[in-house]
């Protein structure tokens, strides 16, 4: 193989696992919103598409209801998709 060939392969490789990570961790934070949500009365809700004060309110019921920590293993995925993302970049200009 070629270092171009190389190159395509590691690149499709890395961005398959960093996608695969970032949907499992999001499906997995909806299902975990939703039920939330079914335990709360309707106008204390918390959006799906919730911005930073909501997410907060999120970490704090979450915290609350669930002491394992679900949700910073959630965020923890998140982060390593991205990571995953950015090394496949570098690799991918640098070989």
């Amino acid at each position: 193989m070629q270092v171009g060939q190389i190159k395509i392969v590691i690149f499709v490789l890395m961005a398959i696992v960093a996608i695969t990570l970032g949907l499992w961790s999001g499906l997995n934070f909806d299902r975990m919103i939703a039920e939330i949500n079914r335990k709360r009365p309707k106008d204390m809700q918390i959006p799906l598409y919730f911005n930073s004060k909501s997410l907060a309110e999120v970490e704090i019921l979450y915290a609350t209801h669930y002491p394992e920590g679900k949700l910073h293993i959630y965020s923890k995925r998140f982060k390593i998709a991205g990571i995953v993302w950015f090394a496949t970049f570098l690799i991918y200009m640098f070989i």
